[in-house]
Parts: structure tokens; sequence; C-alpha cells
């Protein structure tokens, strides 16, 4: 769990890796939560998130200022991985896109074959309706797009 706190992998070489299991072994089930205002997941290398793993967002009411999860190099996406987000307070004041993970050199397929599309299609079927996530045009950032509840009605007699 990142609750508005840094955590820094700092080894620019190996970066993080997040579900991955021992031969032999089942699955991980491996969920890092990124939670609070300004919570701050840092790697000076690449992500790799492996079998199973989950990345959870509690999204703060006003979204995220800057994105929780900064990616030096590249992040891939596993087998089975899934992003999931709680959306409501988001959603209930502003709603919005809010960036949720940056990286400079993109959000790519691990080995495995899997598409991060499919990654994204399997998370959205999780999610209320009309939030979604997607990539962004270069592919360098996982957004979060909620429509806000907030609006006015019109009735007419």
């Amino acid at each position: 769990v990142v609750s508005n706190g840094t955590l820094t992998a700092a080894d620019a070489s190996r970066g993080m890796r997040i579900g991955y299991v021992s031969a032999g072994m089942v699955s991980s089930n491996c969920t890092v939560v990124v939670q609070g205002e300004t919570p701050s997941l840092v790697s000076n290398g690449p992500i790799s998130l492996g079998n199973d793993a989950r990345l959870h967002f509690d999204v703060p009411a006003d979204g995220y200022a800057s994105a929780p999860i900064t990616v030096a190099k590249k992040m891939t996406v596993g087998a089975d991985t899934l992003f999931t987000a709680s959306v409501e307070a988001f959603r209930e004041k502003t709603g919005g896109k809010t960036v949720l993970v940056r990286t400079s050199e993109g959000i790519t397929d691990s080995n495995d074959g899997r598409s991060v599309a499919a990654a994204i299609a399997a998370s959205n079927a999780l999610m209320p309706s009309r939030c979604r996530f997607k990539l962004s045009a270069d592919g360098k950032e996982l957004i979060l797009r909620t429509p806000s509840h907030s609006g006015m009605l019109l009735i007419c007699r």
C-alpha cells in the first residue's frame, strides 16, 4: 500500500517486478494499492507486471495532481494483469480524466503475448458504467476517465 508517501525503486537496471511467481506456483495475486491525495510510486527503471498482478487506485475526490506511478523506462503488462479503481468520490465531485501511470518509454506487452488492450478491456469490464481505463495516444500513460454525476436536469412540460 502506497498512501500519501513515496516508494522508490532506485535500481535503474532492474526496476520493479510485481506479481511474478516461481516455477510450480499457481498465482501470485499480488496487489499494489495506491491511495490518498499524494501517493507516489517511482521506478528509476522499468516496471514489470507479472501473472495476476493488480494495480488498484483509490482515486481522491479531486483526482491526482500528478500521476501517482511514474516509470523512468517502460511498464510491461503480463498475463491476467488487472487495473482496478475506487472512483466514487472522484465521480461525485469532479469526474473527468486523471493520469494514473506515466512512463517515458510506454506501456507495452510482456513476452507472453498478452496485449495491453486485452488487460484494459478486462479491467474496464469490472468498472462502473462509463468509467474507463485507456492508454494515451502515445501509449505512455494509463488514464482513468469517468463521468461526473453532477449536472443539470431540465424537465419540459
